[in-house]
């Protein structure tokens, strides 16, 4: 079966939300977790651009989901070394739920160590050799290596996970496809293509997994939808191998104007409608892919999280229009800026769980109020009993003080009862019933000790 995860865009969301994004994706039943890796943004209109391996690792503190960077190039601007260490530490944070995607990358990212762009032909050579590396370093052997583009000096890795993780590799044509079928253990693609998962099978063993990623925009209004794709994204509509050769932010910008909402509208899920959202992934189910990422385009990631829980994921995963996917009731603190706030998504169900995680609390402090009530009136009947040698005025009006502070805090206890009638089942009302009664015998106990005195 297909399983469906959340593409996290690093280009255009901080490090803050970007984990944010990653636990409502765990909350609103997505499987799994692509995230991008870049050293600018495609457009400057995106605006963002962070350090791809300190965001997996926050990640992995609060998510179980497993992560796939889609794609890091370790061909120039970061050294196959230093790749490999990098996915060995979060490979083990926690162990094995971590694919290091791999790609050729774009001059967009890669020039910003080396001027000199490669040529086709040579950055597909690169990557098998990088690959060779990155694969003898995570086995923690003592790596020398002297290849034709890369150079390797007595380097070991300590750090190591249990098993290696996956190398997945991406290929946007059939000469790509082949090689990640030679030499990766899965295949990355972002187009329904059978021709390249053909080629990728051609490659390698037809049973190793593949995954795709596909952008759609959820909004309230298509228009608005269809906007915020051209403002955004519209580097995705550029024919071609301009994204590959593209230095800078602003070039991508240049021939933005050239994308129209009929361009927009032929090629992504825009809008509120499931119908459109489920015409544009099934594609990529009918082309047989393992894993499905997808993105929302733009800045409403809860109204996108809602609407995929309730009325997307459950039909593509096969279940009747309506059914939910399971996910957890109670709410979790979510870390932003620095301050844990308590956040619930605004999805199916939410408000009946705040009720019972309410009345839950409300049960619990009736309890405890009980609780109090029953030792207060009972503290009072041994001081008064203790004190009776000495003054039994004193005592007598000592117990009758713990009495009425006793009986006051039960007589309080019907307006809790009240409340929680509305918020509670009746065997949740019955489960707090001990705890009352037995501040009712603790008060006719005193009672009765003042008349005695």
């Amino acid at each position: 079966m297909t399983r469906f995860g959340y593409f996290l865009a690093c280009e255009e969301h901080g490090p803050r939300a970007l984990v944010r994004q990653a636990q409502l994706a765990e909350r609103a039943g997505f499987d799994a977790l692509w995230i991008s890796d870049h050293y600018h943004p495609w457009l400057e209109e995106q605006g963002e651009s962070p350090l791809v391996w300190a965001v997996i690792g926050a990640i992995a503190q609060v998510t179980r989901l497993p992560v796939t960077t889609a794609v890091t190039c370790p061909l120039v601007r970061v050294h196959p070394a230093v790749v490999a260490q990098a996915a060995a530490t979060r490979a083990v944070m926690p162990e094995g739920r971590f694919t290091l995607g791999v790609g050729s990358g774009e001059a967009l990212n890669e020039h910003v160590t080396d001027p000199r762009w490669p040529p086709a032909d040579e950055r597909l050579e690169m990557p098998e050799e990088a690959v060779a590396v990155i694969r003898r370093l995570l086995t923690g052997e003592l790596v020398t290596h002297r290849g034709t583009h890369y150079r390797v000096d007595t380097a070991c890795l300590f750090t190591l996970p249990e098993r290696p993780p996956p190398i997945h590799m991406s290929g946007l044509g059939a000469k790509a496809a082949r090689l990640a079928g030679r030499i990766a253990d899965g295949y990355i693609c972002t187009t329904p293509d059978t021709a390249l998962l053909e080629a990728f099978q051609e490659g390698g063993d037809k049973g190793k997994p593949t995954q795709a990623g596909v952008k759609v925009c959820w909004a309230q209004d298509a228009a608005r939808a269809r906007a915020t794709v051209r403002r955004l994204w519209p580097n995705m509509f550029l024919p071609g191998e301009a994204a590959q050769l593209l230095p800078q932010p602003r070039h991508f910008a240049q021939p933005a104007s050239l994308v129209t909402d009929q361009m927009v509208e032929q090629n992504i899920a825009c809008g509120p409608d499931p119908e459109a959202h489920l015409a544009a992934l099934r594609p990529y189910l009918e082309a047989g892919f393992d894993e499905v990422h997808i993105n929302q385009t733009g800045p409403n990631q809860e109204g996108f999280f809602d609407f995929y829980a309730e009325r997307v994921l459950p039909r593509l995963r096969g279940p009747t229009p309506g059914q939910r996917h399971p996910r957890p009731t109670t709410r979790q603190p979510i870390s932003t800026g620095g301050v844990s706030q308590m956040e619930t998504p605004s999805v199916p169900g939410r408000g009946s769980d705040r009720i019972k995680q309410g009345a839950g609390q409300m049960t619990d402090r009736a309890t405890q109020t009980t609780r109090n009530a029953a030792d207060t009136a009972t503290g009072a009947t041994t001081d008064a009993t203790s004190a009776a040698g000495r003054t039994a005025g004193a005592a007598g009006r000592g117990v009758e003080k713990g009495v009425r502070a006793g009986a006051g805090t039960v007589a309080a206890l019907p307006k809790q009862a009240m409340r929680l009638t509305k918020l509670l089942s009746l065997h949740k009302l019955l489960r707090a019933a001990p705890a009352v009664a037995a501040a009712g015998v603790a008060v006719v106990v005193a009672r009765r000790v003042l008349k005695r005195r």
